[in-house]
């Protein structure tokens, strides 16, 4: 007996796996057991079932149908995200066009001829001076002429150069102004119906400043002034016909009179106009009878020309409260006589208004819308090859700091030739002279 069990014992010590399997078989014999429910046959795999129990429903996942479309392509609006709503206006970056907008240029010269056309072979209808604001409502093809609007002291549209206006547009908004097409020049002038009485003669003020004198003569007082395209009644004449009796002073009734070559009639019988040398309108009755006179040729049958202007001051130097004079020479440099000649100076601020002179013209003494003053000589005519000079005293004002230079410019036109323009520069010494040591 002893022997057998060290025998058994010593199998046991050396074999201690063998009951841990054992124990491991039993354990899971026991647990198989203990389940009523729920319990799989290991040789099918399949759930058993005690019997007499009713297996509970096992839950099933539950998935959200498909959309059968998606919400932003759906007809129903309800169905439909919400927009966030955009800024009115367009996008940014994007400069909005806007055609019936009111686009506007200064003139940028002391005077400029308006034209009946987009061209140097229209007939002049007006002049605007320097400063002036116009409205653009048009331009020719290739945009170097422009419409606008109006001729000054009137509703009438006209045409101008487009390099001497400056823009407050942008080459965007330019694009859009419209293309207006003009007719070809016309060679002769058409008698308009006169808008002020039947059967009344009338003319247009083709000058910058037109004086108005008690007699017909410059010698005469200054009664008042025109400007250009101002329209008058033409009551009579002196008898040589070069001086014509108008109606009215500005902001009166009184008659003055005024030279007849810078009012462009809307009649063809000056001739007959009564004959007077007074200020009182004679009775058409008593005037002379006469031949209709020819038709005056229009800007349209003159040949074009050019012209140029150069001006030299004397003293070269001076000093606040001092005078110098300005002398102009202007020069026709083309082939054909230059038909209305007109010199303008517009006086830089510190330079006062003295007098003025011209060799063969009328000079007047004009005030610009800024208050600036502007001296005007006026030639009938020019012939090709010559020149003809002006001379204008002005004034340094004594508040003109020392150094200052006061800078200015002066215009020549004519009815056939561009406009050229020529630099002032007035300069006083500075305070301390340079030391030349």
């Amino acid at each position: 007996m002893d022997s057998g069990k060290q025998k058994l014992g010593s199998t046991t010590s050396t074999r201690p796996w063998l009951w841990l399997a054992v124990l491991t078989i039993g354990l899971l014999f026991w647990l198989g057991g203990q389940g009523t429910a729920g319990a799989a046959d290991p040789a099918s795999g399949i759930e058993q079932q005690p019997p007499g129990t009713i297996p509970e429903a096992t839950p099933q996942p539950t998935f959200a149908p498909k959309p059968t479309s998606r919400p932003d392509r759906d007809n129903n609006s309800s169905n439909r995200p919400t927009a966030t709503p955009l800024p009115s206006g367009p996008a940014q970056g994007t400069p909005q066009t806007d055609s019936s907008a009111v686009l506007t240029g200064t003139i940028n010269v002391p005077v400029l001829n308006v034209r009946r056309g987009p061209g140097t072979a229209y007939a002049i209808i007006g002049r605007i001076g320097r400063d002036a604001v116009v409205t653009v409502v048009g331009r020719n093809a290739d945009s170097t002429w422009l419409k606008f609007c109006c001729v000054p002291n009137t509703q009438t549209q006209g045409w101008i150069s487009a390099q001497f206006v400056t823009p407050s547009y942008t080459a965007k908004q330019a694009a859009t102004i419209p293309i207006v097409e003009a007719g070809p020049p016309v060679a002769t002038a058409t008698p308009t119906a006169s808008p002020i009485a039947p059967g009344a003669r009338t003319g247009v003020v083709s000058a910058v400043a037109l004086n108005m004198r008690e007699a017909p003569s410059t010698d005469a007082a200054v009664l008042g002034k025109l400007r250009s395209g101002a329209t008058v009644t033409v009551l009579a004449r002196n008898d040589a016909g070069d001086w014509w009796l108008v109606c009215c002073v500005p902001g009166g009734e009184e008659n003055a009179w005024v030279a007849a070559e810078f009012v462009t009639p809307n009649f063809t019988d000056a001739a007959s106009l009564p004959v007077t040398t007074g200020r009182t309108a004679p009775a058409e009755a008593e005037a002379p009878a006469a031949a209709t006179p020819e038709p005056t040729p229009t800007q349209a049958s003159l040949e074009a020309t050019t012209l140029e202007v150069a001006v030299m001051q004397d003293p070269a130097a001076a000093l606040q409260g001092e005078q110098i004079m300005l002398a102009f020479t202007v020069t026709n440099t083309g082939s054909a006589e230059a038909a209305m000649v007109e010199l303008s100076f517009e006086l830089p601020a510190g330079l006062a208004f003295v007098s003025a002179s011209a060799d063969g013209g009328e000079v007047v003494q004009e005030d610009a819308d800024s208050g600036a003053a502007i001296a005007v000589v006026t030639w009938k005519s020019l012939p090709a090859g010559e020149s003809a000079g002006a001379k204008v005293t002005v004034s340094i004002a004594e508040d003109v700091a020392d150094g200052a230079v006061l800078d200015g410019a002066a215009a020549v036109v004519a009815e056939n030739a561009e406009l050229a323009s020529v630099a002032v520069s007035v300069g006083l010494p500075p305070v301390d002279p340079p030391d030349f040591q």
